[in-house]
C-alpha cells in the first residue's frame, strides 16, 4: 500500500480529490495509509534493532555462564581424578577443555536461538512470497534445497578436521607442558632444537588442518552469500515465464525483494550455525568423557565397590562389608590393580578399629605404599568392597609444598585456630625452624618448597595433615626423611599412643622397627616371586637393613600357605598381629626383628 500511495499521490493525477477522500477509487487506498506505513517502516526497523541487541546481550550472558560453569566443573574434576584417570587425562587436554572446548560451548549458547528462529523466518518469508508470486516460489525453494547437500558435505568434512585439530592441539600442549617442566634438563643436554622441531611439526600439522577448515568455510560462505541472489533470480524468472499474463510490477518486485532480504540473513547464518553446533557437539563429547573418568573416594562414610573380573565369581561375602561402628576401615575380599593386566592385591581382607595404630612393614617394593593407594582409591578396585568411616588425611612419602607461606601450607585452606596451630607446630618439631626463617611462619616457601630441606618439607606435610583433624591418617613413612631424635619426637608427640593423634586411626608405613612395640597391630607385606633386580642394593641405599629384605620373602610355612592363591608379582599379607604374636614365631623374620631390636636398643631410644 505504501508503493501504491507513492504511485497514486502524484499532484497532477486526474483522480486526485480532496484530503480524506479516496486517492484511487479502484484500489480503495486512503492517503493516510501511506503516511502511516511510512512512519511504521523505520519504527519497526528501529524496534527490530533494539530487540536484536537485547537478544544478543542475553545470549552472550548465557554463553559466559556456560563457559564459567564448564571451566569450574573441569577444574573440580581435575582435583578429584584417580591415579589411573590422570594417566588418561593429560594436563594439555585439561587446559584445552577449560579454554577451547568451553569457548565452543559459549559460541553455541550465543547462537542457540538462531537454531529455531532461522527456520521460522525462512518459512514465513516463503509463505508471503507464495502469496505474492504463487507457485513460482517453488523454483527458488528447490534451488535452496539443492544447495543444502553442499553445506551438509562441508559440515561433515569440517567435523572430521575439527576432531583432528583438537587431537593435535592436545598433543602439542602436552609437549609444551613437558618442555616447560623439564627446561633445565633440556638446556643442560642442548635439546632445544630437537624439542623446537617437534613442537613446530605439531603446530604445522595443526595449521594445515585449520587451513583446510578455512577453505571449507570459504565455500560455505560463498554459497550462503550467493544463495539469496540466485533464489531471487530463479523465482522472478519462473514467475514471468510461467504465464504471459504474469507481469512483474514494482509492487511485487519490491515486496518480494524485501522478503528475500529478510530470508537472506538466516540463510547466511545457517551454515555458521551448523559449524558452531558441530564444534560444540565435539567439545561436549570431550567434556563428557572427561567428567565420567573415575574419581578418588571421598572419605566421609564412603563405600567403594568394584566390578568382578572375568575369571572371578561373586560370593555373598563380596556383597556386604563389615559395618561395625567401631571399625574405621574395612576391605572385604578386595582386588586392586593399576589396570586389569596388573593386579597387585587379590582377595585382600583388612580392617582397623577406630583409634588404633597399625604398622605396615616389608621390604622395598613389597607394596606398602600400594596398600595405602588402594585404601585411598588411587588404585582401581576391580572386586570387593572398601568401607571408610570418617575423613582421611594422607602424608605421602615424597612431601610436597604449595608456593605460599609456611602458615598457608599448614592451614591448607582451613581457618586459623591459634592455640591448636601452635600445638601442631610444636609437636611437629617446627618451632626451631620457624625461628630461623626470616619472617617466621609467614615466610614464602617458594615453588615446590625449594627453600626448605627434605626433613622440613616432610614435617610441614605432617603438620598439614595433623591440622585437618581427620578421623583416619595414612602415613607413608614420614619418619624416613628426618633424623633419629626428630623421628622419636614426632612419634612420641604426634603418632604414638600418647601423641596428638592418639584418638585418631593411624596406619603408619615405617622401617623403624624399634617402634613396633607401640603398635596395636603389625602388618607385614610380601610380594610373590619378586624378581631379584638389585632389590637388596636399593634397600640398603634407602637405609633399610639388608636382613629385612631377604627375611621378608623367606617367611615360615604359614606365609607359603597363603601365597598359593597369588600370581607372580602380586602382593599379599604375610603376617598380621601384635608385637608379641610376631615375636613368638620361630621364622627367620621374627628372629631378625629380635636381633635388630637388641642391637639398636641402645642407639635408638624407645618410648
Amino acid at each position: 500500500e505504501l508503493i501504491n500511495f507513492i504511485q497514486k499521490s502524484n499532484p497532477e493525477s486526474e483522480n486526485r480529490t480532496t484530503q480524506g477522500t479516496y486517492v484511487d477509487q479502484q484500489n480503495d487506498v486512503y492517503e493516510w495509509h501511506g503516511y502511516f506505513y511510512a512512519v511504521c517502516l523505520p519504527a519497526v526497523g528501529f524496534l527490530r534493532t533494539i530487540l536484536f541487541q537485547q537478544q544478543f546481550h542475553h545470549s552472550y550472558t548465557l554463553g559466559m555462564k556456560c563457559r564459567t560453569a564448564v571451566a569450574g566443573f573441569v577444574y573440580r574434576k581435575a582435583l578429584k581424578l584417580s591415579t589411573a584417570a590422570r594417566q588418561v587425562a593429560t594436563v594439555g587436554e585439561i587446559v584445552n577443555l577449560m579454554s577451547v572446548d568451553a569457548q565452543r560451548l559459549q559460541d553455541a549458547a550465543i547462537m542457540i536461538h538462531m537454531a529455531w528462529s532461522a527456520p521460522v523466518l525462512i518459512i514465513v518469508s516463503l509463505v508471503l512470497i507464495y502469496v505474492l508470486l504463487g507457485w513460482a516460489v517453488l523454483a527458488g525453494f528447490l534451488l535452496a534445497v539443492l544447495i543444502i547437500p553442499i553445506n551438509v558435505v562441508t559440515t561433515a568434512i569440517t567435523k572430521k578436521y575439527q576432531f583432528q585439530v583438537m587431537n593435535v592441539k592436545d598433543e602439542r600442549i602436552k609437549l609444551l607442558e613437558q618442555t616447560f617442566t623439564g627446561i633445565k634438563v633440556i638446556k643442560m643436554y642442548a635439546w632445544e632444537e630437537a624439542f623446537q622441531t617437534r613442537i613446530t611439526e605439531l603446530r604445522n600439522q595443526e595449521v594445515h588442518l585449520i587451513r583446510k577448515m578455512a577453505y571449507l568455510r570459504a565455500v560455505t560462505s560463498v554459497t550462503s552469500f550467493c544463495t539469496p541472489l540466485f533464489i531471487s533470480l530463479t523465482t522472478f524468472a519462473a514467475y514471468v515465464l510461467s504465464s504471459p499474463t504474469h507481469v512483474l510490477d514494482a509492487k511485487q518486485a519490491f515486496v518480494s525483494l524485501s522478503l528475500l532480504n529478510i530470508m537472506a540473513f538466516p540463510l547466511y547464518m545457517l551454515p555458521v550455525l551448523l559449524s558452531v553446533m558441530v564444534q560444540a557437539n565435539i567439545s561436549l563429547k570431550r567434556i563428557e568423557k572427561f567428567l565420567l573418568l573415575p574419581e578418588l573416594l571421598d572419605g566421609t562414610e564412603a563405600e567403594l565397590s568394584g566390578p568382578r573380573l572375568n575369571n572371578e565369581s561373586q560370593t555373598d561375602d563380596d556383597k556386604m562389608a563389615t559395618q561395625n561402628s567401631d571399625t574405621a576401615l574395612t576391605i572385604s575380599n578386595g582386588t586392586f590393580g593399576w589396570d586389569p593386566e596388573t593386579i597387585l592385591f587379590r582377595h585382600l581382607n583388612y580392617s582397623i578399629a577406630r583409634g588404633q595404630l597399625h604398622f605396615i612393614i616389608g621390604a622395598v617394593g613389597s607394596g606398602k605404599s600400594s596398600l595405602l593407594c588402594a585404601i585411598l582409591n588411587e588404585m582401581h578396585c576391580y572386586h570387593g568392597v572398601t568401607r571408610i568411616s570418617g575423613s582421611v588425611a594422607y602424608v605421602p612419602q615424597q612431601a610436597w609444598c604449595l608456593n605460599a607461606t609456611v602458615r598457608d601450607n599448614i592451614l591448607f585452606g582451613r581457618p586459623l585456630e591459634w592455640e591448636f596451630y601452635e600445638q601442631t607446630v610444636t609437636c611437629c618439631c617446627l618451632q626451631a625452624d620457624l625461628e630461623q626463617l626470616p619472617n617466621g611462619d609467614l615466610t614464602e616457601i617458594g615453588e615446590r618448597g625449594i627453600n626448605l630441606s627434605g626433613g622440613q618439607k616432610q614435617r610441614i606435610s605432617l603438620a598439614r595433615a595433623v591440622y585437618q583433624r581427620s578421623d583416619i591418617y595414612l602415613l607413608d613413612d614420614p619418619l624416613s626423611a628426618v633424623d633419629s631424635h626428630v623421628a622419636n619426637s614426632l612419634f612420641r608427640d604426634v603418632i604414638g599412643p600418647s601423641g596428638l593423634l592418639k584418638h585418631s586411626t593411624r596406619i603408619l608405613v615405617t622401617h623403624r622397627l624399634i617402634k613396633l612395640q607401640q603398635a596395636d597391630q603389625i602388618v607385614t607385606l610380601c610380594r610373590q616371586s619378586l624378581a631379584a633386580t638389585n632389590a637388596t642394593d636399593e634397600a640398603v641405599a634407602n637405609g633399610v637393613p639388608t636382613g629385612l629384605v631377604n627375611a621378608t620373602y623367606e617367611e615360615n610355612g604359614d606365609v607359603g600357605a597363603e601365597a598359593i592363591v597369588h600370581n607372580p608379582g602380586e602382593i599379599y599379607v604375610g603376617e598380621i598381629g601384635t608385637m608379641d604374636k610376631l615375636m613368638n614365631k620361630n621364622g627367620p623374620f621374627a628372629a631378625y626383628v629380635r636381633e635388630y631390636m637388641a642391637e639398636h636398643q641402645q642407639h635408638d631410644k624407645g618410648l
